[in-house]
């Protein structure tokens, strides 16, 4: 069977998928830590300045990398999504409690 020419370029992918997942383990590792110190302090979960300079900040570190910032808006918008909702599990899990 004959070689195919994007596999070199497939595995680079399945790389930095692998790196991307084991990031996102690592923040959501924080997440949890955070959602404790929100729990015990009756922090509110969603803190809009707190989003409003994240997506900025990381739209702002995409263009300075050549990468679409549109994109990754959209992606750190659900990201904070996901994160927000383990937040509140967390949070509803501990019952607030230390």
């Amino acid at each position: 069977m004959a070689h195919d020419p994007l596999d070199k370029f497939r595995g680079e992918i399945d790389r930095i998928d692998a790196e991307l997942i084991s990031l996102l383990a690592e923040r959501f590792a924080s997440v949890r830590e955070i959602a404790a110190v929100k729990g015990r302090a009756g922090i509110p979960v969603t803190q809009p300045r707190r989003v409003a300079d994240v997506l900025s900040s990381r739209a702002q570190w995409a263009r300075d990398a050549g990468v679409d910032d549109g994109c990754i808006r959209e992606l750190f918008s659900l990201l904070i999504e996901q994160c927000s909702a383990l937040e509140e599990r967390e949070i509803e899990a501990s019952d607030g409690q230390p």
